[in-house]
């Protein structure tokens, strides 16, 4: 019965961080961090914008997302490039009346 009450205060630790204020709303307490990296915060943020809408055109550049078909006549349907080659029946080895 110890041990569950040890670890059920180790699970809500992170909570002993906040106090209630006299509205009963609740304030945090605890410690307060700040970024101070070598490199100004602009800097990173612009890094990281870089970083992922590179990766998201490279993404997208390569086929991994719905795009639109450049060779399709449905210009505008924004489907996904999937194209099947449809065979035709002489090329299939039906007769094209048949049994």
């Amino acid at each position: 019965m110890a041990d569950r009450e040890r670890e059920k205060k180790k699970k809500r630790a992170y909570l002993d961080d906040f106090e209630k204020d006299l509205n009963g709303n609740y304030q945090y307490r605890g410690a307060h961090y700040r970024y101070a990296g070598e490199h100004p915060h602009s800097r990173v943020l612009a890094l990281l914008w870089l970083f992922c809408g590179g990766g998201a055109a490279l993404t997208v550049g390569a086929g991994a997302l719905p795009g639109v078909c450049i060779g399709c006549t449905d210009r505008g349907a924004g489907h996904p490039i999937v194209h099947k080659k449809r065979r035709s029946a002489a090329s299939s080895g039906k007769a094209s009346g048949g049994v």
